[in-house]
């Protein structure tokens, strides 16, 4: 499974809704692109495409053998935006997603 994104004209194809399907077992009757970002700009390296899932689902048991141990947790919105206020989320990339996704919702 691919998704096409259009970043401005320019068309991405991405392969993860696939991985995240296999991996968490969930599947998205919609994704939202949030933009992409570089998240290593010393090097010009790392970038990050953010995006909305709407309608996720669970499809099957995960099988994510082969990556580190995930756990999917659940949060309303406003325990999401508390745990952003109160400094929670650790990785930038994260809570960059959360205030994005939280005000693509608004």
């Amino acid at each position: 499974m691919t998704l096409k994104v259009d970043f401005h004209g320019f068309i991405a194809e991405f392969g993860f809704a696939g991985s995240i399907a296999l991996y968490l077992a969930r599947q998205a009757r919609e994704w939202i692109g949030l933009g992409e970002y570089v998240t290593e700009p010393n090097r010009g390296v790392n970038v990050s495409h953010l995006f909305l899932a709407l309608g996720a689902r669970k499809v099957a048991e995960p099988d994510s053998d082969d990556l580190e141990d995930q756990e999917l947790l659940f949060f309303s919105r406003d325990e999401l935006l508390r745990a952003l206020l109160n400094g929670e989320f650790k990785v930038i990339t994260w809570a960059a997603v959360v205030v994005m996704g939280l005000n693509k919702l608004a």
